[in-house]
């Protein structure tokens, strides 16, 4: 358990959930295309190389267990 509050000095986004990001989202989220996974990912690392962010930590959304299991694996 946590003694004292979390010190959190900035938390960022590569994407604005929209457009063809949002289309490739639930593509891999409810379509079954996991190739999406990777490719957003890449892009991901490209972008935090491409402006020197360095970052302590990257955390996924878990997802619930009935999602994972009524899809077959975890999108996060």
């Amino acid at each position: 358990m946590w003694q004292e509050p979390l010190q959190i000095d900035g938390i960022r986004s590569v994407y604005y959930h929209e457009g063809a990001v949002k289309d490739a989202i639930l593509q891999l989220k409810f379509h079954g295309l996991k190739f999406m996974g990777p490719f957003l990912a890449g892009h991901m690392s490209s972008y935090m190389t491409e402006h020197d962010i360095d970052a302590d930590m990257i955390v996924p959304v878990p997802s619930y267990f009935r999602r994972v299991r009524e899809r077959g694996y975890n999108q996060a």
